[in-house]
């Protein structure tokens, strides 16, 4: 009995694997990826992304094109078949093809795709941010094949609005800081921004929780926004936590001076809620 028991969950689970593997189809078959080098770029800067398709061997896939998505302020869909040929207006947005040219094979589209040593179909999309209204944009490639879409979304883009420099000197302490998994309250922020050159502005976060330290030394790439009640600084440095090797990091500064309230935002700590304590100019 027992061994009539054990082929028949032995059958029952051959059959359960089979039709999970019928069932995965082409998405096992390729990698979609979309990466981009400053997610912060200010209004007029060019923003460069990598699109990236990767087969594996062996693996045929039908591909009929690929749509590079913004959605934002604007929403923009850029459609562009495997050779980078674009076949939709893309306001403001180049592709240009990352590798060189072998055989696709046929089938739809462009063609039915075939990559017997698992090679790496990449692009460089470059957006011109001066085409486009300030604001965040999220981001996502798209491949198309048949009646089937596949899609892997990226960073989000911050398109900043700049402005005249102004003098701006600020400091604060308090709110709360997150890293990783991590929450540090005893915070202290320093920066001044002198009149000529807002560029040469720099200043600093410091953090402690117990025995541990978390800091940000950064300079002042502009100002962003300007009004009687905030104030937006996009920045760019260097932050340490404990003893460990300096990482690259950009941020936003807000200042709400209505509320004297501090925040900072960047894809790799927060800062919020940090007390304005001395505000001069900004």
């Amino acid at each position: 009995m027992k061994k009539i028991r054990g082929k028949i969950l032995s059958v029952i689970f051959s059959v359960i694997i089979i039709f999970m593997l019928l069932t995965l189809g082409p998405t096992e078959a390729f990698v979609l990826g979309l990466s981009i080098s400053d997610n912060m770029p200010v209004t007029g800067e060019i923003v460069d992304l990598t699109a990236s398709l990767e087969l594996e061997s062996g693996e045929n896939i039908p591909i009929d094109f690929f749509k590079f998505s913004l959605i934002g302020p604007e929403n923009v869909e850029c459609e562009f078949l495997l050779n980078g040929t674009k076949l939709s207006e893309c306001k403001g947005i180049a592709i240009k093809p990352l590798f060189d040219d072998f055989d696709f094979g046929y089938g739809y589209g462009y063609g039915y795709g075939y990559n017997p040593e698992g090679k790496v179909v990449s692009y460089n999309i470059k957006i011109d941010s001066a085409k486009y209204k300030p604001g965040v944009y999220h981001t996502k490639l798209i491949l198309i094949s048949g009646e089937e879409e596949f899609e892997q979304s990226g960073e989000d883009i911050f398109i900043l609005q700049k402005i005249q420099p102004l003098l701006c000197s600020v400091r604060g302490d308090g709110g709360e800081l997150l890293f990783k998994d991590r929450t540090y309250t005893k915070n202290k922020v320093n920066f001044h921004i002198p009149t000529i050159n807002a560029s040469n502005g720099e200043g600093f976060l410091i953090a402690q929780s117990g025995g541990r330290r978390f800091s940000y030394s950064y300079h002042v790439a502009g100002i962003l926004k300007l009004n009687k009640n905030i104030t937006l600084i996009k920045t760019s440095g260097t932050y340490r936590d404990g003893p460990r090797i300096t990482e690259k990091a950009s941020s936003i500064i807000f200042l709400n001076k209505a509320k004297k309230i501090i925040d900072i935002s960047s894809k790799n700590f927060t800062l919020s809620n940090a007390d304005i304590t001395l505000i001069r100019g900004c």
